[in-house]
């Protein structure tokens, strides 16, 4: 036991000090084999034993997963126990099983402080099964139900490994009992969103030439009160105009060529994937260049302000291509009519 706890206290120190790269990803599988200890409820009369096992999961956003685990407990039976109603002196191994499924929360899945780690919670069932079965240590029973709850933190070397501990209370049923699970594992995650984040963040790309305007006659609105403008999508990590998105500005063109009271605001928006920081410019060179677009377009400079919310304001929550598409995107607001 104090052996383990040496063990992990030099593996956290080791993961304090070195950088680390989150990359909990949506949609990424994961594999942990470990090693620790169990430790059991000293009415149990089972020794505390060292454990070696795996974990395997599957993350559906890069906040919620779930895992399956298995976990070989090689222990013995302590002495003076009951068997068939007689006390008895025993001293005979034992091999107990400790498998379930858990839900599985990351708290920080960009890491914590900038740096690879990611604490996380967990909560389950599972089952135990004993290779035999005692009146006073297993309650004659072969299997037992059994909750799970805690908690871990993982540290991720690359994109691929990270170093993972884990501590549980496991809580077979019957007669409750009250036992710790605690390991070290190593877990290789593979699959996933790939970030939105170039490895160097290049210098802004001079600005595209723009597109000559080609101004249409359109079906005008009653009144002010009555205007929608249409909102611009972009291409993954891109800035540019997109030729399918001509329409849609010509369109809100037209509209402020006809009403010339009217000013807008340009708001740039980017999808999760990549940092905040790199998401805020991203969003902002998708504002201005809507903006450098409609200013070519004719539109007095003065009438058109712009911001960026980077990734802050999702219009889908969703972590797929549909739902990244439709918040890559640059929306009008009207501030005066």
């Amino acid at each position: 036991m104090r052996k383990m706890i040496w063990i992990v206290a030099v593996l956290m120190i080791a993961v304090c000090a070195a950088p680390g790269f989150a990359q909990v990803k949506a949609g990424s599988f994961n594999i942990t084999p470990n090693a620790g200890i169990y430790v059991f409820e000293g009415n149990e009369d089972m020794k505390n034993a060292p454990t070696l096992g795996v974990r395997a999961g599957y993350f559906f956003t890069k906040y919620f997963g779930a895992e399956i685990y298995g976990q070989w407990i090689p222990t013995q039976v302590g002495e003076n126990v009951y068997e068939n109603g007689f006390l008895i002196d025993k001293n005979e191994s034992l091999n107990v099983v400790n498998y379930g499924v858990e839900a599985v929360v990351n708290l920080l899945p960009d890491g914590f402080g900038g740096t690879g780690l990611v604490p996380f919670v967990a909560a389950g069932v599972a089952g135990m099964h004993y290779s035999r079965h005692y009146e006073d240590t297993t309650e004659n029973k072969e299997n037992k139900i059994a909750a799970t709850y805690g908690a871990g933190l993982k540290y991720f070397l690359s994109d691929n490994w990270a170093l993972r501990t884990d501590v549980r209370h496991v809580i077979p049923f019957a007669d409750v009992h009250n036992n710790l699970l605690a390991t070290v594992g190593l877990t290789f995650a593979f699959g996933g969103a790939k970030k939105e984040e170039p490895v160097a963040e290049p210098a802004p790309a001079p600005a595209p030439a723009p597109v000559a305007p080609q101004p249409r006659k359109i079906e005008e609105p009653a009144t002010p009160g009555d205007l929608e403008f249409g909102t611009v999508h972009f291409a993954f990590d891109r800035s540019d105009i997109n030729p399918d998105q001509i329409p849609v500005l010509n369109s809100n063109g037209d509209i402020l060529t006809r009403w010339k009271t009217i000013t807008v605001r340009i708001e740039g928006h980017a999808d999760e994937r990549g940092s905040d920081e790199y998401n805020l410019a991203l969003g902002q060179r998708r504002a201005d260049t809507v903006k450098r677009y409609l200013v070519n377009y004719g539109i007095d400079e003065s009438r058109i302000t712009t911001v960026s919310y980077g990734e802050s304001r999702p219009v889908d929550t969703g972590s797929n291509e549909a739902a990244w598409y439709k918040n890559r995107r640059a929306e009008f607001v009207i501030t005066a009519k």
